[in-house]
């Protein structure tokens, strides 16, 4: 009988884990940049800010070589591509801390 209640309560912690693993997933797709609603001050090439920017800063003090704000429209854009590997690295540190993922990395 204790294994029964055991086995249970195993197979239900299975399926939280699976519904919170779906909703991870879900959650990442609709917070992931997106390449179509990229700022037009982003200069082309592999890295861009989309529209998800809150202004933090963030990849701005990170990269700044590569970084700038529209101070009009109060975001953050691409204004020089990485042009070494340390400048790969920073924006690449950039897009990972990016409190809400609006970095993005078309490579």
């Amino acid at each position: 009988m204790l294994f029964e209640k055991y086995f249970g309560l195993e197979q239900k912690t299975i399926a939280i884990r699976g519904k919170r693993n779906d909703f991870r997933a879900q959650l990442n797709k609709n917070i992931m940049a997106d390449v179509a609603n990229k700022y037009s001050d982003n200069v082309g090439g592999k890295f861009y800010v989309d529209d998800q920017c809150i202004d933090c800063d963030l990849c701005r003090e990170t990269a700044p070589a590569n970084f700038k704000r529209n101070d009009d429209g109060g975001h953050s854009y691409v204004y020089k591509q990485a042009e070494s590997p340390e400048e790969e690295a920073l924006c690449q540190e950039a897009m990972d801390g990016c409190p809400v993922e609006a970095i993005g990395n078309d490579a």
